[in-house]
């Protein structure tokens, strides 16, 4: 969502737009093989981490990513999964989510 111009001609050349997250229509296979790269380090598609201080929201399917892109993930509970709990910081504030799937 956030590339650089290059990764947008790369998107339109495959008839995809920036807002739309990948999923099983996007035609090339590089795409594809990032997302299997990240996952293996993502942290939350591993049972060894408790919480992640830091990075980068998660796009979860409630779909408040792009509200959550201008702030900073501070914490993410990971461990045992369900509520995960996440707490962001923008300009001094702190806002806390529960997320269930």
């Amino acid at each position: 969502m956030f590339g650089s111009s290059l990764v947008e001609r790369y998107l339109v050349s495959n008839g995809w737009v920036r807002e739309e997250p990948l999923n099983s229509n996007f035609p090339d296979g590089a795409a594809h093989e990032y997302e299997r790269i990240w996952q293996k380090n993502c942290p939350i598609f591993t049972d060894t981490a408790w919480a992640v201080c830091g990075g980068w929201n998660f796009p979860w399917p409630d779909g408040d990513f792009i509200e959550r892109s201008g702030t900073d993930l501070a914490v993410w509970t990971l461990r045992e999964a369900e509520p995960w709990v996440e707490v962001f910081e923008e300009n001094g504030v702190f806002t806390v989510r529960q997320r269930i799937t």
